[in-house]
């Protein structure tokens, strides 16, 4: 959570700063790109917390999914070490088991390709 963080401005600058270019996710693009250069500080006291509610982001579950995965292609097209590799790999276990794809309703299924018959975009 971006509340939760503090950065070193010249360090943020130097990796082009948050990419504005991404619907989301920006602040997880930005980490990855840090931990490339530099190692990150840490302390055990909380300093905030993370309160789900309506108006959250993470609450649009397929958008997030679909800027989750750019920022992995992003991050994977920079090269990554076999370490890397199994990171990224457990990675995605994890962020799958926050974000699970939808279940596909059998109705939606028949109808959708059934336009596609018909010559509809699906």
């Amino acid at each position: 959570m971006i509340a939760s963080v503090m950065f070193d401005r010249d360090k943020l600058v130097g990796i082009g700063g948050f990419n504005e270019n991404l619907g989301m996710c920006e602040d997880w693009d930005a980490y990855l790109r840090l931990s490339r250069r530099y190692s990150f500080g840490c302390h055990s006291n909380i300093v905030a917390t993370y309160v789900r509610h309506s108006g959250n982001m993470s609450n649009a579950v397929p958008k997030l999914r679909k800027w989750i995965r750019t920022v992995r292609k992003l991050e994977k097209a920079r090269g990554l070490t076999i370490d890397e590799m199994a990171a990224w790999h457990e990675g995605e276990a994890v962020w799958r088991s926050f974000y699970p794809r939808p279940a596909r309703d059998p109705v939606f299924v028949r109808v959708r390709r059934r336009l596609a018959l018909m010559g509809w975009a699906a």
